[in-house]
């Protein structure tokens, strides 16, 4: 045991290293007020009153690592460890904070205190991944969904240095698809954007240094540096060297471990997620966790290996599952018992079966097409024509659904409350977008209103946006990856990096009679006796009992409005 000054926010304070590693309530916690039947007193905490200006209510931080607790049934602990913030308790109530059905919790950029991020440098994980083209970008739909955060921290005052990867420009002056992208960052946001003249290393940190409030500075591309794909420990250090906060708005990357969100996040004093990071999290994890019934997945795409963790997991949350794409020719093959195709997909067989066997039992209609639309090979025309899938004559091969399937989707589709579309809808179309995924696209357009939808992918939401349905559609994201690891059950290393938030918060002035008291707080009350001991010698106290033993706590009735025993999950 070894004492310790802390701030005057938390007064002093008793860092408590416990030999019981195996227990994290002993091992893990920063006590202030600590307690047991081994210790000859207890050490007061007397938390400064936050002085909150709503309905008089009383903000306490307790500095520990608890990240879910169960207060009396109905209320938890907030954690408040370096890095970690005190939250406002109305905001917690509305459901301001995101939280995971599996447990993860994160901190969003939204409900940060807007006043410690004033004049600090704060760099921003970005996906600027434009489309260039003759030395222009055709496609600055990276850039719109980015803005949001970043004009948000400029107009806090903050000193914002983006950080991005894109394709580089194939051009014979250096830096030019840099320029073009600050360029159009600084015509939206309606204010100068400065380059950087690198990554890291002493000329980019002295830029960093002379950045005013409100200033904006874009690093260059981190694809030029292979330690960003390595998650170099090193140059994520040097990368966030002048950086006091951390916000990851590139969600589309959270699948990956890379320097620049995972890395970089270790570095500094708080990791959040950005605008757009929080907005593309809430509708794919209810989607993945939590779907609305009657929910519709339409899945498409090729690789039927890599997904079939997927649609085993779908056909126990779904209604109805449509698979489409190349995966769909795969299934439809395995599906009529054909020996030459069993052979080519025998390792597929098994998973494929079992299933439709547990679609069957679950009353999930797995809708697969019952006519395509084929093209000859050898016809440089390209002259389509309708086939039953079953029936597919040498010679052709399929690009699309065909009228019958697309009815079937529609019909599908029609008395669902949501829908995923997640998947290339074509089978093999070499020009870009097919003709049934803008079909498809306008077919969720008219649904919108009365279901709510979700669109993954670069090809789905192109096609979105070519026919014209994108204020229709409930959410549309751009990269899937990610949503293809929730799908599977998987987590995020780009949102486990984030920092945690509470789940809820203890409403003090409900908890106590009289909450601005000073707080002696007693880790692992055991039996209560000690700390009924200690209530009966300083009534001028309110004492908080922390014990991991749920029916222990069921067994207390105190009345005494000054002692609280709280059960502790962790």
């Amino acid at each position: 045991m070894s004492c310790c000054n802390g701030s005057s926010r938390f007064g002093f304070g008793v860092r408590f290293q416990s030999p019981d590693y195996k227990n994290p309530l002993a091992s893990r916690c920063l006590l202030l007020g600590c307690s047991s039947n081994h210790w000859f007193t207890s050490l007061a905490l007397a938390l400064q009153e936050a002085r909150a200006k709503a309905a008089g209510r009383l903000r306490r931080q307790i500095p520990n690592a608890f990240t879910k607790a169960s207060i009396e049934g109905r209320e938890a602990l907030t954690p408040s460890c370096p890095g970690h913030h005190s939250i406002d308790s109305k905001k917690a109530q509305s459901g301001a904070y995101t939280r995971l059905s599996n447990g993860i919790n994160f901190q969003c950029l939204s409900t940060f205190p807007k006043h410690e991020l004033r004049g600090k440098v704060v760099m921003v994980r970005c996906d600027l991944r434009v489309i260039f083209k003759d030395q222009k970008i055709v496609d600055e739909q990276p850039i719109i969904v980015a803005l949001p955060t970043i004009k948000y921290l400029h107009e806090i005052g903050a000193k914002v240095v983006l950080a991005s990867h894109w394709n580089p420009l194939e051009s014979h002056v250096i830096g030019i698809d840099m320029l073009l992208i600050a360029d159009l960052l600084s015509r939206n946001l309606g204010h100068k954007v400065v380059i950087a003249s690198g990554l890291v290393g002493e000329i980019v940190e002295e830029q960093i240094s002379l950045l005013k409030e409100g200033s904006i500075m874009l690093l260059e591309n981190l694809l030029l540096r292979k330690e960003e794909t390595a998650n170099n420990s090193d140059f994520s250090k040097r990368l966030v060297a002048k950086v006091d906060y951390f916000v990851n708005d590139a969600f589309s990357l959270s699948h990956r471990v890379l320097a620049s969100t995972v890395g970089a996040a270790r570095f500094t004093r708080a990791r959040l997620a950005g605008l757009q990071f929080e907005r593309e999290f809430l509708p794919l994890v209810q989607v993945a966790h939590a779907p609305e019934p009657p929910f519709v997945a339409i899945i498409g795409g090729g690789k039927l290996a890599e997904k079939m963790d997927v649609l085993q997991a779908l056909v126990h949350k779904c209604d109805k599952v449509i698979i489409t794409g190349a995966m769909a020719l795969t299934l439809l093959s395995i599906f009529s018992r054909d020996e030459a195709s069993l052979h080519l997909c025998k390792d597929l067989k098994e998973a494929a079966f079992n299933m439709l066997d547990v679609a069957k039992a679950h009353n999930v209609d797995l809708v697969l097409p019952t006519d395509l639309w084929c093209v000859e090979d050898s016809d440089i025309y390209q002259k389509k024509c309708v086939f039953s899938a079953s029936s597919i004559p040498r010679g052709w091969r399929a690009i699309e659904f065909g009228p019958a399937s697309l009815a079937r989707v529609t019909a599908a589709i029609n008395s669902c409350k949501m829908v995923l579309w997640i998947g290339a809808f074509g089978f093999c179309n070499r020009s870009g977008i097919s003709e049934g995924a803008v079909i498809l696209a306008n077919m969720l357009g008219h649904i919108g209103s009365s279901a709510y939808v979700i669109v993954a992918g670069m090809e789905q939401s192109l096609a979105v946006r070519r026919a014209d349905v994108t204020s229709l559609i409930g959410h549309v994201s751009h990269s899937c990856a990610a949503l293809w690891e929730l799908l599977k059950g998987n987590s995020l290393p780009g949102v486990d990096a984030l920092d945690d938030v509470p789940y809820k918060l203890i409403t003090w002035n409900k908890m106590f009679k009289s909450p601005f008291l000073p707080l002696i707080v007693d880790i692992g009350s055991g039996n209560g006796h000690f700390l009924l001991n200690m209530a009966s010698k300083y009534e001028s106290r309110n004492f908080l009992g922390l014990e991991m033993n749920k029916k222990v706590v069921a067994s207390f009735d105190l009345s005494i409005s000054f002692v609280k025993i709280v059960s502790v999950n962790i």
